[in-house]
């Protein structure tokens, strides 16, 4: 195709199809180019690709489109391994290299920050790789509809409320595809006794020996699958070597990584959903708090511990708060059981640095894990506690870059960004990001070395 860039831009009329060139992806996952002066997004793109399109939804500064054919394609574009692939909703980018999804992940945080953040410079680690780019996935929540031929579970079809049909996902742990599998031979043989239930949410700890299978009604109660269908789901999954938690058994830990002292979950309550990568999660945020014996620390957004109960086994004195009371029981639990003695609340994380700003207490670090929507109101309460050094671990580009604003502009100097991989062939990037009080420059110095990559 012998044309020059503008010419394949699309600057032309834009009432037929338009040849795009795709230069980068952005932080939905859709590539991005341009159509004359406009910013054009294409789905299921990579960088490289040329391809017809029509403009579907157009505004001022933007627009956009759909694939009508690929002319040519980019340098990291491969085949997707799952059948259902472009229709599923579930991943964004099974067509990308995984070098391309990991240099993408680091471009899309590069650009919050600049965009939304108005760092002229931010200095951005290479995105650190997942330990598995498939099977990876320790927690799923499959949608369940009526359809030909029985009961059909999966995720919904892309931009729909429609179940696509699975029977096994590519970014599934073996185990949970084990029970999905198991749950589609069962609705097939007994398809009235999933008429109740509209999703099931299943877990594994870190051996997938045991699945836990949470059934829900169209009220969201937690429902049991009874009878005849449960008997033959827990005969089916135990002939593929997995055990079936439901009802009552759902209590039964599960643990969160190997060997004794790991930390385990209980109950329905947020976990990362890598369990491999989160091993370096903990390692890199612990190395850039640096928590030293001695030291005061607050985790807000705690969970289960997973942050809190390890700084505390480098001597750290350290307080947990979270707004959800089940993982608040389940951070005690932890900590009973590990002989730790973190102080575990339940409060609103903004509401609890008040508080203790209020009591006259002050802290050497805050550790942040906050939810999608950032930390905004945290952000503005935790400065009157003074913390040296302030490390978040963020699951949204945008809200980070928002919050490193606020902290920036009440002297907390950006000094570490580091992107780790949690959630290969999609778009997702979490990062774990040092922010450090400029009147501390002198006395806090991090070891840049890398997280453990031997999982």
């Amino acid at each position: 195709m012998d044309t020059t860039r503008a010419e394949r831009s699309g600057t032309g009329s834009r009432a037929g199809p338009q040849i795009l060139v795709i230069d980068r992806l952005a932080a939905g996952g859709d590539g991005v180019g341009r159509i004359g002066e406009k910013v054009a997004f294409a789905p299921l793109t990579s960088p490289g690709d040329v391809v017809e399109v029509e403009v579907r939804e157009e505004r001022r500064t933007w627009c956009r489109t759909r694939v009508l054919r690929f002319v040519s394609s980019g340098p990291a574009r491969v085949a997707a391994p799952c059948p259902s692939f472009g229709v599923c909703g579930g991943c964004d980018w099974q067509h990308l290299s995984y070098p391309a999804q990991c240099d993408a992940k680091r471009s899309i945080v590069v650009d919050a920050l600049r965009r939304i953040g108005r760092f002229d410079s931010p200095e951005v680690a290479p995105t650190f790789p997942s330990p598995l780019q498939f099977g990876y996935r320790h927690r799923a929540r499959l949608h369940i509809a009526g359809g030909d031929g029985g009961v059909v579970f999966g995720f919904f079809r892309h931009g729909s409320h429609e179940v696509i049909r699975l029977e096994t996902c590519p970014v599934l742990h073996p185990a949970l595809n084990a029970v999905l599998g198991s749950l589609a031979a069962v609705g097939r043989h007994y398809p009235r006794a999933f008429a109740s239930f509209t999703e099931a949410r299943l877990d594994t700890g870190w051996d997938g020996g045991m699945v836990r299978l949470l059934l829900r009604g169209g009220r969201a109660e937690s429902v049991a699958l009874a009878g005849a269908a449960a008997r033959a789901l827990r005969d089916h999954a135990a002939g593929r070597g997995v055990r079936v938690l439901s009802g009552k058994e759902t209590s039964e830990p599960l643990p969160l990584r190997p060997g004794p002292l790991a930390l385990v979950t209980t109950g329905e309550t947020f976990t990362q959903v890598n369990l491999r990568q989160n091993l370096s999660l903990v390692d890199l945020a612990l190395e850039l708090a640096d928590p030293q014996p001695g030291e005061d620390i607050l985790d807000l957004y705690c969970g289960l511990g997973n942050l809190a109960l390890p700084a505390a086994a480098r001597g750290s004195r350290v307080i947990g708060v979270d707004l959800d009371g089940q993982a608040v029981r389940q951070a005690r639990d932890n900590a009973r059981r590990l002989g730790s003695d973190v102080t575990f609340s339940c409060d609103d994380a903004a509401n609890a640095a008040r508080s203790l700003a209020g009591a006259g207490r002050r802290f050497d670090v805050v550790l942040l894990n906050p939810p999608r929507t950032g930390a905004r109101d945290a952000v503005a309460a935790l400065l009157a506690l003074s913390p040296a050094r302030i490390v978040c671990v963020s699951c949204d580009p945008a809200t980070l870059a928002r919050d490193a604003a606020a902290l920036a502009a009440a002297g907390y100097a950006l000094d570490s960004v580091r992107p780790l991989d949690l959630f290969p062939q999609t778009s997702h990037v979490e990062t774990v990001t040092l922010f450090r009080h400029t009147r501390y420059a002198a006395v806090c110095r991090v070891r840049q070395t890398p997280p453990r990559a031997d999982q």
